[in-house]
């Protein structure tokens, strides 16, 4: 999700692998057909990508941090150290050959006192280390979960992968 100005963002979707010219030109007159249309990327062997503009509670996809967590395949990082459990995720998400698009705490998160940070200064944070910072109160305030998925700048719908990394304080 890029954020834009005046209450609009670009939301990054995508659209089945084209089997066929025919098939092309018929998702591209769809995708089209929705509006406000930014861009689009089509390459060979991969789905349609492309980036729509939205306002407000229509980039939310519908479905939070908790619920994804619950519907993909999760893996555990313990490690006493919360910097090196995080660079562990994103260790393995590479090792995948998947990026890290969003990271989920608890409304009343552990993570600063983890980093040992001043929860004042960075509990407003939006992202950590470039994925997008999500509060969700499904989220236990000991675990930090990081989402990867195939697209740089995915949407959380897309992700399939997520790390919980157990928040020592």
């Amino acid at each position: 999700m890029k954020h834009g100005t005046n209450g609009w963002s670009l939301l990054i979707k995508t659209r089945d692998e084209p089997k066929s010219v025919v098939d092309a030109q018929a998702a591209l007159s769809h995708i089209y057909s929705e509006g406000r249309i930014h861009s689009v990327h089509i390459e060979e062997g991969k789905p349609i990508r492309y980036t729509m503009w939205v306002r407000g509670e229509e980039d939310s996809g519908g479905v939070t941090a908790g619920e994804k967590a619950r519907n993909v395949s999760m893996l555990e990082i313990e490690d006493n150290d919360a910097l090196r459990a995080l660079f562990r995720a994103y260790q393995a998400s590479d090792a995948r050959d998947l990026f890290i698009t969003h990271a989920a705490v608890g409304v009343e998160s552990d993570l600063w006192a983890a980093l040992d940070l001043d929860p004042i200064l960075h509990g407003g944070m939006s992202s950590l280390l470039g994925a997008e910072l999500l509060k969700d109160a499904d989220v236990p305030n000991d675990a930090l979960i990081i989402f990867a998925g195939p697209f740089m700048d995915g949407r959380l719908e897309e992700t399939t992968v997520a790390f919980k990394v157990h928040l020592v304080t």
